[in-house]
């Protein structure tokens, strides 16, 4: 089919194409994912609804997953990997229970009284409230130094 074609000459120009580069660009590339998480945890540390820490978790993500194609060049970065896939698995469960929340808010199930569903939604509530303070409490570690600071 065409998709296959194009696909194939996207790969081939790839092939022949090295993209190269330097440890200072990589480390560029990184230290400016570091400023956008560090920037959202700040934001984040201040009061955040969970659509700003679901952003700071796509930016933790992006660093995290840097982190990890990076440790070959710089080792230290395998646990730095690992430190932000727990932090962006934390964030990623409060968006979950956010979703959760939104839907039992519009709809709850028919076999539920009133007095069920707010049960529910406060223990969901809590949790997420639970989850959002061990993240940011996470990120004021990770994050702390500035990034002209950071060393790994």
């Amino acid at each position: 089919s065409a998709s296959l074609q194009a696909l194939s000459a996207v790969r081939a120009s790839f092939q022949t194409h090295k993209l190269v580069l330097t440890p200072d660009q990589l480390k560029a590339a990184l230290l400016r994912r570091y400023r956008k998480a560090r920037k959202l945890a700040k934001r984040c540390a201040q009061g955040a609804d969970a659509e700003t820490l679901h952003d700071w978790r796509k930016h933790i993500k992006y660093h995290g997953l840097q982190c990890e194609a990076l440790a070959p060049l710089w080792p230290s970065l395998k646990q730095r990997h690992r430190q932000m896939r727990r932090l962006w698995t934390l964030l990623g469960d409060h968006q979950d229970l956010h979703e959760l929340v939104q839907i039992m808010e519009g709809k709850a199930p028919a076999q539920l009284d009133a007095a069920e569903v707010e049960s529910m939604l406060a223990l969901l509530r809590s949790r997420q409230h639970s989850l959002a303070r061990r993240a940011i409490g996470a990120g004021e570690t990770h994050f702390a130094q500035t990034a002209k600071h950071w060393q790994f």
